[in-house]
């Protein structure tokens, strides 16, 4: 490893210090047999330990499996950025739907005998049968 400054030792004691499960396990392993000594052991300096009472290798396991807090801000924008997606793909509106937005709108727009003249031409031509329509390209 080729990193001024840092030496194996120094990233083995940060990892080593870096297990914050273990020390509290150990903390409390430490604590439970404090609370277990009789005073004469405490006098003494020794400790009385029950028989069921693990030894301290096996005090230390894997950390548990944990869910987090889904109430947090990313994962309420995350829900309503799914809920954005989900009706984004529901919605079915297309060019054609757009272009009878349009012309609902300036229909809206125009004094009502002259939208009701445009009304009735647009259903004119929409309403002719095949034959009749001449296309000019």
């Amino acid at each position: 490893m080729n990193i001024s400054g840092v030496t194996e030792e120094d990233i083995k004691l940060k990892i080593k210090n870096n297990i914050p499960e273990q020390q509290s396990q150990v903390t409390e392993y430490e604590n439970t047999e404090k609370s277990q000594e009789t005073p004469q052991a405490k006098d003494s300096g020794h400790s009385q330990t029950s028989k069921d009472e693990q030894p301290l290798a096996n005090i230390t396991q894997a950390p548990r499996n944990r869910k987090r807090c889904s109430d947090t801000p990313i994962d309420k924008t995350i829900k309503q950025l799914k809920i954005i997606s989900d009706d984004a793909k529901n919605n079915t509106e297309d060019e054609f739907d757009l272009f009878c937005r349009s012309l609902a709108v300036q229909l809206k727009r125009m004094p009502l005998h002259r939208a009701l003249i445009c009304q009735q031409k647009l259903q004119e031509v929409l309403t002719l049968p095949p034959s009749l329509i001449i296309i000019n390209v």
